[in-house]
């Protein structure tokens, strides 16, 4: 007679594995909306823009980006919606706004903002002045709302990588 055999052990599932802030490679995906993490690749270190104010601009905040996903803990989150002139970005503290020269306001009143991708992340400008916008400037360690053509200076980028929340 056959010797009956032991039944398979069903395998426990594997545990689902939180997304987190996924690296956003399609516009659509910005423009559609929801909460991000903004950063920029310094010779492989990445940057997110800080969500408080330091001299009229934000400060640096160091994370760690691990196949396309910004980890770790409090990690410095925007909200970006569309609005009739392009997008405009939040946080709890308000909206970002580009009053003058190169600072950068939280204002209760929502802004403009256009995005548009390049080779090497998205560009962030002012809709109401376009020679402005978001920029990372090296030497300060601060995002502002620096002039576009210094987007090929050496000092500063403007290639932002923009993590949303799946």
């Amino acid at each position: 007679p056959e010797v009956p055999t032991e039944p398979e052990i069903p395998t426990e599932p594997e545990e689902p594995t939180a997304n987190g802030y996924v690296q956003v490679t399609d516009i659509a995906d910005i423009t559609a909306g929801g909460q991000f993490v903004i950063v920029v690749n310094v010779d492989g270190a990445y940057k997110a823009l800080d969500t408080t104010m330091t001299k009229n601009k934000f400060a640096s905040v160091a994370v760690a980006v691990e196949n396309g996903v910004v980890v770790g803990e409090n990690l410095p989150v925007w909200t970006i919606e569309a609005t009739a002139g392009g997008i405009a970005l939040s946080n709890a503290n308000g909206y970002l706004k580009y009053p003058t020269s190169t600072n950068m306001v939280l204002a209760t009143d929502s802004y403009d903002w256009s995005i548009a991708a390049g080779e090497n992340g998205y560009a962030i400008t002012s809709v109401a002045a376009p020679a402005r916008g978001i920029l990372y400037r090296l030497s300060a360690d601060l995002f502002g709302a620096y002039s576009t053509s210094n987007s090929t200076n050496a000092d500063y980028t403007a290639d932002l990588l923009l993590f949303k929340y799946a």
